[in-house]
């Protein structure tokens, strides 16, 4: 316990001490890390654990909404299954079948 107590403290004086992008002062390097588009922020995380820590704050996001680089995101979600009666359900691929299925009337009896 007391083991694990010492590691969490040394990872946390390595995130402290490092610079976010050697070379750089740490404010210069925020404002480069905020204009990377969000797709790439997971990518950002497996860097280091400062990363890590500083892309899961939601300050960073704050950050990024005041400096106008967030990007606005939206999503659409589609049923997979669509309900037919309280019984049925069909696939979506399934329904597609029946729309492109040309709507004939049976043969009359006797000329099968």
């Amino acid at each position: 316990m007391e083991a694990d107590k010492k590691h969490q403290q040394q990872l946390e004086e390595q995130v402290e001490n490092k610079w976010l992008i050697p070379g750089l002062p740490d404010d210069i390097g925020m404002e480069c890390l905020i204009r990377v588009p969000h797709e790439f922020h997971s990518n950002m995380k497996s860097v280091c654990l400062k990363w890590q820590y500083l892309i899961s704050d939601p300050s960073f996001y704050h950050q990024r909404l005041r400096s106008n680089t967030a990007e606005h995101l939206v999503y659409q979600i589609q049923p997979t299954h669509i309900m037919i009666d309280d019984d049925d359900v069909i696939s979506s691929s399934q329904k597609k079948q029946k729309q492109t299925q040309p709507n004939t009337p049976p043969p009359p009896p006797g000329k099968e």
